[in-house]
């Protein structure tokens, strides 16, 4: 047989495993579009975030807050966030103290609204768990026990005065299970706190630079407000604002707390983040101070609360700490401390772990 024939012959088997190639190809298609209108395919990295099923997403959404709802970890975790707050209460309670003491009226006014404010507590406490239609349906709650709901409701969490959420880094929680637990973890712990009701009017903020239209219309529904630009965890606070920035890169939270380098900014920021002792163990010590100077000059004046996260949870929330500056500890530092306060420039572009604005 010639060179000639054995080429063409080649070529025609190619043309047909290409033909077959083609038609296999297109049914795979149409079976992941099927798939997906019947809302069979959520996690599918190969589906594009604009195809994913939403009901199918809230329908996750409400499983994993369930889940967690029902864990000894949330248990373990409201403590410890109760734990980390009495620092700021007890900030609270001594400017309250002293900013006027000596009127009676106003102590006694004070009495009557505190009064009235446990009063409705009362009644917001019954409704907490259950108010958001979005996510939990009666016909839903139904397996679930009276008692261990119950148990899932918060305990005046007012009383902490942590007014917003901010959160930020969440990722594509209708593509990824881990984000899609830590985002059940921020409605519970925005439900925790009640800063949707009158009692304390704050607010839930949040921002990922990859979050879809769908996620953000999905945020919406669930009583948080979308930050519609990427701020670089550059937000100064200007009341008690606890930062939930699960696995964020080290410049974020670094950005973070030079934006709030004062003494009485400092004290209204609360971050449940990557453990800020570990970032100092496991760096050397050069690349620490030099890439995350903030983090590295705040950490001798910071209470590390770490979370207890069992093996169900250890990938979405290992070495996840509270963190809290407490004037304890912030008495003790110098006014010089605040001055040298330069805004951070990271230079190794190439390993940067955050999505810089354009």
């Amino acid at each position: 047989m010639s060179h000639s024939q054995d080429k063409h012959d080649f070529s025609k088997v190619f043309k047909r495993f290409r033909i077959v190639f083609e038609r296999g190809k297109s049914k795979s298609k149409k079976r992941i579009a099927s798939k997906i209108s019947a809302g069979e395919l959520l996690d599918n990295s190969c589906v594009s975030h604009d195809e994913i099923n939403v009901e199918k997403l809230r329908r996750h959404i409400r499983e994993c807050r369930t889940e967690i709802s029902l864990s000894g970890f949330y248990e373990h975790f409201k403590k410890t966030l109760q734990s980390a707050c009495k620092c700021l209460k007890q900030k609270q309670q001594q400017n309250k103290n002293t900013e006027d003491s000596t009127v009676e009226s106003n102590t006694s006014s004070q009495i009557c609204q505190d009064d009235q404010e446990k009063q409705e507590s009362n009644t917001l406490e019954d409704k907490c768990f259950f108010n958001e239609n979005q996510i939990f349906k009666h016909d839903e709650l139904q397996g679930i026990d009276l008692e261990e709901r119950i148990s899932s409701k918060p305990s005046h969490c007012h009383h902490f005065h942590i007014v917003d959420i901010v959160c930020y880094g969440l990722g594509n929680f209708s593509s990824c299970p881990i984000a899609r637990h830590q985002f059940a973890l921020l409605l519970l712990l925005k439900d925790f706190l009640q800063i949707l009701y009158p009692q304390i009017p704050g607010q839930c903020y949040s921002y990922d630079p990859r979050f879809t239209t769908q996620e953000r219309d999905v945020l919406h529904e669930m009583g948080i407000i979308c930050i519609k630009e990427n701020e670089e965890g550059k937000r100064p606070v200007h009341q008690p604002t606890l930062f939930y920035m699960p696995h964020c890169g080290k410049p974020l939270y670094n950005n973070l707390l030079w934006s709030n380098w004062t003494l009485s900014q400092m004290r209204d920021v609360i971050i449940i983040g990557n453990s800020f002792d570990s970032y100092r163990t496991r760096l050397p010590s050069k690349q620490f101070t030099e890439e995350v100077p903030y983090i590295s000059r705040i950490l001798p004046y910071t209470k590390e609360f770490a979370l207890d996260v069992s093996s169900s949870y250890s990938e979405i929330f290992t070495d996840t700490s509270i963190h809290v500056f407490s004037d304890q500890k912030l008495s003790d530092v110098p006014d010089e401390f605040w001055q040298d306060a330069a805004e951070p420039v990271y230079r190794n572009l190439d390993d940067l772990e955050i999505i810089l604005k354009r």
